[in-house]
């Protein structure tokens, strides 16, 4: 399947050009975006850590999953993610993720991209929060089951995967992504 053609990546988001051409959201709509994302990620963290604020990876995480793969409470939220770790270490848990994005199975946009990061990731050392939310992208991206969505399971864990580990390819180009607090 040939890739998309190439966009800058931002979290959540259009790019700058799409913004220029006026097909980025309204003023209105972003904040409905930001309002959601951070309705997801406080749902998420109220799970994770009851009463806690969701922090920043939370946060750009939900948001740019809600605006590119709409709603998944029912195909990925905390306990699917703790059912997916049971029994298994982290190291298990993450390697079949890489190997999901170094295979790019057949019919899926931006394989390139995906190989690419199971290389540029595969050393990556894992908090529980990083890889809670990777495993999170991994069920979205694993549950697309509209027949448009489908070919953009391997962009979905590739976008998480860049706000995570702070950067990746995506899009067909490198990306950073860095917290407001790491600028």
């Amino acid at each position: 399947m040939q890739d998309l053609p190439k966009r800058n990546f931002r979290p959540g988001g259009f790019g700058p050009a799409q913004e220029r051409a006026g097909r980025g959201p309204s003023t209105e709509c972003a904040q409905r975006q930001v309002d959601s994302g951070w309705q997801y990620a406080t749902w998420w963290a109220e799970a994770k850590r009851a009463g806690a604020t969701p922090t920043y990876l939370e946060f750009a995480t939900f948001t740019d999953t809600l605006n590119f793969n709409g709603t998944w409470k029912e195909q990925a939220n905390v306990s699917l993610a703790e059912k997916f770790r049971k029994d298994r270490t982290d190291d298990d848990v993450f390697k079949e993720i890489l190997v999901y994005l170094a295979a790019a199975p057949e019919g899926q946009y931006q394989g390139s991209e995906a190989r690419k990061n199971a290389t540029l990731w595969k050393d990556q050392s894992l908090v529980d929060e990083k890889l809670d939310l990777l495993v999170f992208a991994y069920l979205v991206a694993r549950h697309l089951t509209k027949e448009h969505a489908v070919p953009f399971k391997l962009n979905t864990i590739s976008r998480g995967g860049a706000i995570l580990f702070g950067g990746g390819w995506v899009n067909g180009e490198k990306v950073r992504f860095q917290s407001p607090l790491q600028q």
